[in-house]
């Protein structure tokens, strides 16, 4: 490959025009349709538009850095005949993504060239012919870009970029970058004959135009395609009418025929289609005309194969002189009359027009210009990557209910494919030979690709239908329903209807033929029904086996990686948000058939209700869920103690859907009065709590009763799973300890059941356990082992209610995601052989109050990054001597610290705790509460640098999002298990060294925040890789995805 070739240096005050551009290398790709690879390259614009490369230099400069601006972008749309160029903005941080998914490549030519700014334009094949093509030309900063490929090279799994150039998937993430916004585009239609050299497509090519159209209006490339697809419709009606009249009985008829007009709906754009008979009657003389200019003549043989708008008078012509007669009079003779209302748009510029009466424009095309016109609007119309939300002017969304009403036939089961509903299927059958996986060249991928592309050694053969008899056509149909049906165990019969499609259950209303559907639906019912479907493509192979499947439409996108049929093609591999999804060895399976699968995603809203355990971590992990479902529209009872209600409705950001049930903790035999929560009382009292809230169970049950909900959620109250199944309710176990801990401590493959559980085994991982850096100190192991055996409540222990919690609910949750925990998820699943259902990092969102004013001044005192914030949760208390230990070794580090803690045993309050004359030493720099303080808002506070925590699963969580460094120091039961994920996996923070009694002193307190604070290798690797995750965490759709597939497992019955 030859070497770069990118823009000329950006000087400081100007910029080179856009002339001035040259080449970069080609990036090979292969076409389905060619035998030849087509090219990606980078390159100047394809055309004059409405703005100067130069003005978009100087804004990507001034922009540099600022990461909440777009992005200038140019997308074309080319064939031989005609191209549509359209100039826009797309997101930053999109934008940089998919040019940063080379490694950094193209970035580093620039860089090395001296060059701020870089200008790359790649080209994907088009779904009009095979001289088509999409190209994506982005302007973006050369020095962002490479700094995102190093963020994405360091997330980005092997798998992904195994056998995959640069180059190509450059080709697919420039492809997927959405134009969100119009500034204005250019539409040019070439002079008759013209033909693109495909085999040099890395230069521009010199043509003549017949006329060009710009303007900034997108609503004029929509009547311009209303117009175009009236008259391809109308002229394929007409051709097939003919063909089945003879021409006796027409032959009287044609002298009372007028030229045809199509007009758009607004009356701006009217086709005016020319006598037809005149070409025919007058074949004599074009025919001499042809065979003058027959040697320089050459017949288009890809056109011949591909055309999809036959001329009505091709048949006749043929007849006459032949079929590259036919050709040539479709080439070269004028068909049709465009004309537009200049009156009806602003900003309309025509060149090559005429100007006729009343400011009305008029060009004249062949029936090959009107094809090709016509190829370049269907390519923008189909392309969900630029202006997503487009339609056509005629308001085809708002008007096909007519059409589906009054003339529903069985033609509308051969256009759709297959649909799959909540309760539904329709399928049908498409078959379309010319694919070849894994490179399905429909142009229509979303930002995740499911295709890794490589460069086969073969060519691929074109023109292979597999010609499927109806019976196959409806086994086909069959066989994709019994996956979706049988994964999700649904009932019902299988139906099939005209012998290529198949459903189970009730369609959905827009598919309702004209008899069973309501004439008093409204038309917003209607369309509501279908834009809540989703479209995805399965391709199989003669012998059934699904080789292909991806997504076709934006709301299909959230729900691929949890469809059965995508779950079937990967096998276990990992299916993550993301740009690349994982390497796929498919043979080539010579024939392939192509089915469409539409899904609704018309789900019922769900009620959901939330029983947490009553600490305070738990109820604010609970209600940080409930938070992102009722975002989505989800009803949420949340029982909760009625004295700190109060407390928790500034972290209640949808009141109107989560509704708070408060719950009296009845009185216990020794459990003090008042008490509500964990933070009430000391940790040796914790199974009065426990008892008491058993107790709740009528209480539960009632509202149960009276609330209806679809699901409970709970953890560790293990009679809720039988109570919920007495009254038809799911119950799902959300785990507020993750799936690592979970895993290694209490998998069934330790038989606990029988053995029990020793510290000797708790030094080693069970059974199965994925290979981890998780292991057990000696003292641990012994404190886990004690605490089993110890009864927590009713004569329960802990692990016989987390066990019986597990075993008895109809599904696991986690709030984790499998980038993370993605094997000890797995493992879980397998061992309890239940559905484990993650909601994704659940990135809190910051409560409607303020920082305390008290907390808010002491911060503002000291640098950004300095104060060290410790905190261990409520229920976490130390025995005095590691109390003061820990204080010591923060005063030992020189740095500001705020610790936030339980009164210690042995001490009446916390500041009689404190070490002798500790507190006049640390009067100006330290504070030690003995309170509850807002964590969420002081971790988020610019002065706070480091947190020592606990290792609370919710405090880790809360951490994992903000720029302050981890110390680790846990203390009990599933906390040991998630110092060692973060510390020995992720290598997000340091561990406090304790000694073989498992007790920690000031010297390693200290040591430990230095390690994290201090410039050293250490510290650098910490903050290198909390930093990567935090931003991956944060990642735009990461947690939306996670979130919207949780709500879609929950909506789906479990199998």
């Amino acid at each position: 490959m030859s070497s770069p070739h990118f823009l000329s240096p950006l000087p400081t005050t100007t910029t080179p025009s856009s002339h001035s551009l040259s080449l970069p290398a080609k990036f090979f790709f292969f076409s389905p349709r060619n035998t030849k690879p087509l090219q990606f390259i980078s390159r100047s614009s394809p055309g004059p538009l409405e703005f100067t490369e130069r003005e978009l230099l100087l804004s990507i400069a001034e922009s540099n850095g600022v990461q909440d601006k777009s992005l200038p972008c140019v997308r074309s749309y080319e064939n031989d005949l005609a191209r549509l160029s359209l100039a826009g903005v797309v997101a930053y941080e999109q934008a940089l993504t998919a040019a940063a998914a080379d490694g950094g490549e193209a970035a580093d030519e620039h860089i090395d060239s001296r060059m701020e700014t870089m200008v790359v334009e790649t080209l994907f094949p088009g779904n009009s012919d095979e001289h088509s093509t999409v190209s994506t030309r982005l302007f973006l900063p050369a020095r962002k870009v490479k700094e995102k490929a190093k963020k994405l090279r360091s997330s980005l799994i092997d798998d992904m970029m195994a056998n995959t150039t640069a180059s190509n998937i450059l080709a697919m993430t420039f492809r997927q970058v959405v134009l969100q916004q119009l500034w204005n585009f250019e539409l040019a239609v070439f002079t008759p004959g013209t033909e693109r050299n495909m085999g040099n497509l890395e230069n521009l090519r010199e043509v003549s135009t017949s006329f060009i159209l710009s303007s900034s209006d997108q609503q004029v490339i929509s009547v311009l395609a209303e117009a175009a697809c009236i008259a391809a419709l109308e002229s394929t009606e007409r051709c097939f009418v003919d063909n089945l009249s003879s021409n006796s009985s027409l032959s009287f008829f044609k002298w009372f025929k007028k030229p045809k007009r199509i007009t758009s709906t607004d009356s701006s754009v009217v086709i005016s289609v020319l006598f037809e008979d005149d070409v025919v009657e007058n074949a004599k003389n074009l025919l001499e005309t042809f065979k003058s200019m027959k040697k320089s003549y050459k017949s288009r043989k890809s056109n011949e194969r591909h055309q999809w708008w036959v001329p009505s008078t091709y048949a006749k012509l043929e007849k006459i002189g032949g079929p590259e007669f036919s050709s040539w009079t479709a080439e070269y003779v004028p068909a049709y009359r465009l004309q537009i209302d200049g009156n009806k748009y602003k900003n309309l510029k025509f060149e090559g027009w005429k100007q006729s009466a009343d400011n009305r424009w008029e060009v004249i095309l062949t029936h090959s210009q009107m094809v090709g016109l016509a190829g370049i609007l269907d390519m923008y119309f189909e392309d969900l990557y630029t202006l997503p939300d487009k339609s056509l002017s005629c308001g085809i969304q708002s008007n096909y209910t007519k059409l589906l009403k009054n003339k529903r036939s069985n033609s509308l089961l051969r256009m759709l494919s297959i649909t799959i509903a909540s309760g539904f299927f329709l399928v049908s059958i498409s078959v379309l030979g010319q694919f070849c996986l894994p490179y399905l060249d429909k142009g229509r991928k979303h930002h995740e690709q499911h295709f890794s592309v490589s460069l086969p050694k073969f060519e691929i053969e074109q023109d292979q239908p597999l010609e499927a008899t109806e019976g196959q056509s409806e086994a086909f149909c069959v066989s994709v329903v019994r996956r979706i049906k049988d994964a999700f165990a649904w009932s019902g019969e299988i139906i099939t209807e005209a012998g290529n499609a198949a459903w189970v259950g009730k369609l959905p209303i827009y598919l309702r033929s004209g008899g069973k559907v309501d004439s008093e639906e409204s038309d917003e019912d209607i369309i509501k029904s279908a834009q809540d479907i989703a479209s995805f493509q399965v391709v199989l192979s003669s012998s059934g086996e699904v080789v292909g499947f991806q997504p076709l439409s934006c709301i299909a996108v959230n729900h691929w990686a949890a469809n059965p049929v995508a779950k079937e093609l990967y096998g276990t591999k990992r299916l993550s948000p993301g740009l690349l999804e994982p390497q796929l060895k498919i043979h080539n399976p010579g024939k392939v058939i192509i089915v469409e699968l539409l899904m609704s995603m018309a789900m019922k809203t769900l009620h959901i209700a939330m029983y947490p355990w009553f600490a305070l971590g738990h109820l604010t992990s609970f209600l940080h869920l409930s938070n992102k479902l009722a975002e989505r529209g989800h009803k949420i009872s949340f029982f909760i103690p009625a004295k700190i209600q109060s407390r928790f409705e500034h972290f209640n950001h949808h009141p109107t859907l989560i509704t708070f049930v408060s719950v009296t903790v009845p009185q216990v035999e020794d459990l003090p009065p008042g008490t509500e929560t964990t933070s009430d009382i000391p940790y040796s009292l914790q199974p009065l709590l426990v008892t008491a809230l058993d107790q709740t169970k009528p209480f539960i049950e009632a509202s149960l009763c009276d609330l209806k909900p679809h699901w409970v959620f709970f953890d560790f109250t293990h009679w809720l799973p039988s109570l919920a199944h007495g009254l038809g309710v799911k119950s799902l176990h959300y785990c507020t300890i993750s799936p690592a801990a979970l895993g290694y401590l209490i998998s069934p493959a330790r038989k606990l059941d029988e053995i029990g559980l020793t510290a000797a085994e708790l030094m080693v991982p069970p059974p199965g356990f994925p290979p981890s850096c998780i292991k057990l100190h000696a003292h641990e192991a012994r404190d886990l082992a004690a605490a089993t055996v110890k009864v927590y409540g009713s004569g329960l222990t802990l692990m016989e209610r987390t066990m019986a919690s597990m075993r008895e609910c109809d599904a696991l949750g986690f709030k984790t995601c499998r980038e993370i925990e993605g094997p000890y998820c797995d493992y879980l699943e397998n061992q309890f052989q239940k559905k484990v259902i993650l909601v994704g990092p659940i990135v809190p969102e910051l409560p409607s109050s303020s920082l305390e004013e008290t907390w808010a001044k002491w911060l503002e005192n000291f640098e950004p990054k300095s104060v060290v914030f410790c905190a261990f949760g409520s229920e976490c208390v130390l025995k005095k001597d590691q109390f003061q230990e820990l204080v010591l070794g923060l005063e030992l580090t020189g740095l500001p610290f705020f610790v936030a803690l339980k009164t210690p045993f042995g001490a009446e309050t916390i500041q009689s705790a404190l070490p002798k004359g500790f507190r006049e030493r640390i009067i100006d720099k330290g504070v030690v509460h003995g309170g509850w303080v807002q964590q969420q808002l002081i971790l988020q506070h610019p002065s706070v640098g480091c947190f020592v925590t606990h290792c609370g699963s919710g405090s880790l969580s809360e951490a994992m999002v903000n720029e302050c460094q981890l110390v680790l120091l846990p203390h009990y039961g599933d906390q040991m298990i998630n110092a060692r994920l973060m510390s020995g996996e992720l290598k997000v923070g340091v561990e406090v060294e304790k000694g073989e009694d498992g007790l920690f002193t000031k010297e390693s307190v200290c040591n430990a925040i230095k390690s994290v604070m201090d410039d050293n290798e250490k510290g650098k690797e910490v903050r290198i890789n909390h930093a990567k995750w935090r931003e991956f965490l944060l990642s735009e759709g990461l947690e939306r995805s996670y979130v919207d597939d949780f709500v879609h497992q929950l909506q789906t019955p479990l199998g």
